[in-house]
């Protein structure tokens, strides 16, 4: 904690130097290591400069510590040279880029996630509502020819009984195996009709997911990228 702490005072006292700089307060041409030294110094912190320094080499990959020295370093430089200074030299700092750059791609990262969340659930709605029209139509269907057959088949025997002789006999037994016939022949057809039916629908379903989840991993593995080229450059420039 002592060593964060040392570390922060360090980059609020370059962070003051620089905006000096800018404001022509300090000697353009001095050291900026040991401006730095001397306004640390001059502030009476009691905490030996050169010792902060060393102890700011392993926070400096530290995404926590990255944010609150530029929190830090902006309150001080506001406190000593006044909020222009201070934007001034926010504006000049490689660690501001590094906070837009993370702000923007998280934001990018939201707005897809959530355009690809809508597309799945409006995808999926309409064809749930599909599938299920199809099966209510393919129902009605099915229903209509037997109600269809059914009556054929009344009638058929009405004229059976009113007939009632050996020669209708036989001739109701081929119209019964026909009508069996044509009936079991539709059953199938609309049977084999709603199979692909189904099958084309989760084809669909399942391309539309694929797609989905291939966009996200390429979006994240992008972003991913990024954040790691944005860090490293960054890292390598300060």
């Amino acid at each position: 904690m002592k060593a964060a702490i040392a570390c922060l005072m360090v980059l609020v006292a370059m962070a003051i130097v620089e905006a000096g700089q800018m404001e022509k307060r300090f000697l353009t041409d001095k050291d900026p290591y040991e401006a730095a030294k001397q306004t640390f110094d001059n502030a009476g912190t009691g905490v030996d400069f050169d010792g902060a320094v060393d102890a700011l080499i392993p926070y400096i990959h530290s995404d926590m510590t990255v944010f609150a020295c530029v929190a830090v370093c902006v309150g001080a430089a506001a406190s000593v040279l006044g909020p222009a200074a201070a934007f001034s030299s926010l504006l000049c700092t490689p660690l501001l880029i590094v906070v837009v750059v993370i702000v923007v791609v998280v934001v990018l990262v939201v707005v897809v996630v959530v355009v690809l969340v809508v597309v799945v659930v409006v995808v999926a709605v309409v064809i749930i509502v599909v599938v299920v029209v199809i099966v209510d139509v393919v129902v009605v269907v099915v229903v209509v020819v037997v109600v269809v057959v059914v009556v054929v088949v009344v009638v058929v025997v009405v004229v059976v009984v009113v007939v009632v002789v050996v020669e209708v006999l036989t001739v109701i037994v081929v119209v019964v195996v026909v009508v069996v016939v044509v009936v079991v022949v539709v059953v199938v057809v609309l049977v084999v009709v709603l199979v692909v039916v189904v099958a084309v629908v989760v084809v669909v379903m399942v391309v539309v997911v694929v797609v989905v989840v291939v966009v996200v991993v390429v979006v994240v593995v992008v972003v991913v990228v990024v954040v790691v080229v944005v860090v490293v450059v960054v890292t390598s420039t300060t």
